[in-house]
């Protein structure tokens, strides 16, 4: 049976956009606001963030794999809400590897004790760790759910620039000390 409002995925019927997709009467990616896009404005938007050179191949793997989710979202809605927890697990993932390269020991401290770790070593400054919060919060329940939530296409697409610059930030100076381009 499918979630209330989305649709009872068939062969016939697995490309047609589902309903509630067609109901976002906006998209909007940095200043570019879009009146109800068609599917080829909305998979642009989707693929417009993309992470720095430096940031490790196995992040830049997690990250793509939320940003293919959240493109196919528009043929079955629920696949938005799956990229969007693919999304914090990506970020998770993005401090833990650079804290590992810091040379944080624990391997499974939670993001929490990771968060604070890249803090107390000035990678982190005490605004960006208390900013990350919520997000740690959601990925939290994210991981942990009660219930099928639905997250929106434009919360969605806010949440996948939000955490590509996030990821961005953080490894915006490569490891070994080079400066990252675009």
């Amino acid at each position: 049976m499918p979630l209330e409002g989305t649709k009872n995925l068939t062969p016939s019927n697995w490309l047609e956009p589902d309903p509630p997709s067609l109901l976002c009467p906006r998209l909007k990616f940095a200043d570019v606001e879009i009146a109800t896009p068609p599917w080829p404005q909305r998979l642009d938007i989707v693929l417009r963030p993309r992470l720095l050179e430096t940031v490790p191949s196995d992040i830049v793997a997690l990250f793509e794999t939320a940003q293919g989710a959240i493109a196919y979202g528009y043929f079955f809605y629920p696949l938005y809400t799956i990229g969007a927890f693919h999304l914090y697990r990506a970020l998770e993932a993005a401090f833990a590897v650079r804290a590992r390269a810091e040379g944080f020991a624990a391997k499974r401290a939670g993001l929490g004790k990771t968060l604070d770790w890249l803090m107390s070593k000035g990678v982190l400054s005490a605004s960006a760790r208390e900013s990350l919060e919520p997000l740690r919060k959601l990925r939290k329940e994210a991981s942990h759910p009660d219930f099928q939530s639905l997250i929106t296409p434009g919360m969605t697409i806010a949440l996948l620039d939000d955490i590509a610059g996030e990821i961005n930030t953080l490894f915006g100076t490569a490891i070994d000390g080079r400066r990252a381009t675009e």
